[in-house]
């Protein structure tokens, strides 16, 4: 508590030297929101956190145990700590001096706003947000074996998510698992989200082997291929959209999977899913048969036409493999590139326009309903 408040206290104490003598507490309080808003944003998002752990708890049946007070309260108690301002006295500065340092604090506190914000976005950058339908599976199977190995899989592959669920459930792994390296992963997961997180430490006394193993997800095609030919928990992931691309149109695709998750589609991509299991310097003959095993478990194949997708020898791969199993093939086209002739072996699939945030298919093609072909959710 101590040192979340530290800055704070400063930050109330410059906020008290440009305030006039004898102001109210919605004005202090105005004040501070205004000069300060990225602190005022991480008090509120530190009181959620604890605000439900204390609920938490009461649900279990015992006592509040957080003393964390309200924003507004605890603003307002530093108010009152420092009333006598130690430094700048406020009838040292005139009103014009004191706008121009209220701007600066204002905009150096934006630039630490959009610091935080760029850095979130580049930690969630390959992070879908949305929920998949196995994911309750998955927590389920998590909280029902033993198998450390299989756990870590398990945290992996729900970490590529973002959704409330799976943040509880990376939070109770660390209020509840033994295992150091697990509560690690989760909180790389939570600290990429730009939310408040306290590691557990390991606990005093004489420990299993268990706790101090050190699990990381496997990173090799032939696991994964293992994996999903012993019927294990790969088998229970289930795909919207399996996304045919390019390496080289990545730009293209960050966006376009946002928006499928908008619609409430989880897509599959290798380097997204997949991205430690599936390295590209490591492509083999296991890599075309996980590929084949994602595109099954898909419902639909989007293929993104490209430039460089169409010289890709595995897009051409994917694309037939999923003719070849009768799969719902569309095409999509980059803003910029939907003027372009589409090759011979394209023109019998419909072509998706995600132009509006919505899934319609064009006229061109011969399905009427995108709806009924094309499903959202």
């Amino acid at each position: 508590m101590e040192r979340f408040t530290r800055p704070v206290r400063q930050a109330v104490r410059e906020t008290l030297s440009l305030l006039p003598l004898g102001v109210d507490e919605d004005s202090c309080i105005r004040k501070f929101c205004y000069i300060y808003p990225h602190l005022w944003d991480e008090i509120k998002q530190e009181y959620r956190y604890w605000h439900g752990q204390n609920c938490y708890l009461v649900r279990r049946g015992k006592k509040f145990r957080y003393a964390f007070p309200a924003p507004r309260r605890l603003v307002l108690k530093l108010f009152a700590q420092n009333q006598k301002v130690k430094g700048i006295r406020r009838e040292e500065l005139s009103s014009e001096e004191r706008e121009k340092r209220e701007q600066l604090l204002r905009m150096d506190s934006l630039n630490k706003q959009r610091k935080k914000q760029r850095k979130k976005r580049e930690a969630c950058r390959y992070k879908q947000e949305i929920e998949p339908s196995y994911a309750g599976k998955l927590i389920s199977t998590f909280h029902r074996i033993r198998d450390l190995q299989v756990q870590t899989n398990i945290a992996n592959a729900l970490s590529h998510f973002i959704s409330p669920a799976i943040i509880r459930f990376f939070y109770r792994i660390n209020a509840c698992h033994p295992n150091f390296s697990l509560k690690l992963l989760s909180m790389h997961y939570i600290q990429a989200l730009g939310l408040p997180f306290k590691l557990r430490k390991k606990r005093k006394g004489k420990k299993k082997k268990s706790v101090h193993m050190i699990l990381e997800p496997e990173r090799n095609p032939a696991c994964l291929l293992n994996h999903l030919a012993a019927q294990s928990i790969e088998t229970l992931m289930k795909f919207d959209v399996f996304i045919s691309h390019s390496s080289a149109d990545e730009e293209m695709l960050i966006p376009l999977f946002r928006r499928l998750n908008q619609a409430g589609m989880v897509a599959y991509i290798d380097w997204v899913n997949d991205r430690e299991r599936l390295p590209r310097e490591a492509c083999c003959a296991e890599t075309a048969a996980v590929l084949g095993a994602r595109i099954r478990q898909s419902r639909l194949f989007l293929f993104v036409v490209s430039d460089e997708s169409l010289r890709s020898t595995w897009c051409a791969w994917e694309l037939g493999f999923a003719a070849a199993i009768g799969m719902p093939i569309y095409l999509y086209y980059d803003e910029q590139d939907a003027s372009a002739p589409l090759p011979e072996y394209l023109r019998a699939y419909s072509v998706i326009d995600l132009s509006d945030w919505g899934l319609n298919v064009q006229t061109g093609g011969n399905l009427r309903s995108s709806e009924r072909e094309f499903p959202v959710g």
